[in-house]
């Protein structure tokens, strides 16, 4: 379980951020692969490897979140009657390539 310790606000370029000092507890498997990515040079401490993996996380709900709102908007196109058929579909992608194609 993480613990919250001290914070401070830091100042000159990230002024507008704040850092929040934590402890946290990895398992061995997430200790080692931290200390592989160091290793690589590539970072220089754990918490760019950690902030570095908070935002990649942060990106990745967000797609989420969008994809279910297409998804979501997908359904409703459905529940009120706008979609292709099958064979409208097909034919749809067919005028497609061959529009394409002729533009190659």
């Amino acid at each position: 379980m993480p613990s919250i310790g001290r914070h401070r606000l830091v100042d000159g370029l990230q002024a507008a951020r704040q850092t929040f000092f934590m402890t946290v507890t990895l398992p061995a498997v997430f200790e080692s692969f931290v200390r592989q990515k160091i290793a690589t040079g590539l970072y220089q401490n754990a918490d760019e490897v950690v902030e570095e993996s908070l935002g990649l996380m942060r990106q990745q709900e967000r797609w989420k979140m969008a994809a279910s709102a297409k998804i979501d908007e997908g359904l409703q196109d459905m529940v009120e009657g706008r979609f292709l058929t099958s064979t409208e579909s097909m034919a749809d992608m067919e005028a497609f390539k061959a529009n394409w194609r002729a533009k190659a």
